[in-house]
């Protein structure tokens, strides 16, 4: 097992770019996706949740693409966590349960 490492990072367009040029097997990029979270950053609605943009101990991408994309298209770097280092089967395991509903989001949010 390699050294995995864990950093808090200031992504920009330029760094997200390169970030993308490791984007060598993740599913294809939701384009309306990509578009709403460009829209976030650049409104000032994004987050800093703790979702970490993930690379595996090949300097392979394994999770993050549309956020990479949304940096880009907004133009605008945001903060995040930046793991690498992880098995490149990690990937399976990446993004498997079932997304939220808007009215998952609005029970977390106390309604």
């Amino acid at each position: 097992m390699s050294v995995i490492r864990q950093t808090i990072e200031t992504i920009t367009p330029t760094v997200a770019q390169s970030y993308l040029a490791h984007n060598v097997k993740n599913r294809n990029v939701r384009i309306r996706h990509v578009a709403q979270l460009a829209e976030d950053i650049k409104s000032g609605r994004w987050l800093f949740d703790g979702q970490p943009i993930r690379f595996d101990e090949m300097g392979n991408l394994l999770d993050g693409q549309h956020r990479l994309h949304a940096i880009v298209k907004a133009g605008l770097p945001i903060e995040t966590v930046v793991i690498r280092g992880l098995a490149p089967e990690s990937m399976l395991t990446i993004d498997t349960n079932k997304g939220r509903k808007p009215a998952d989001a609005a029970k977390i949010s106390g309604y």
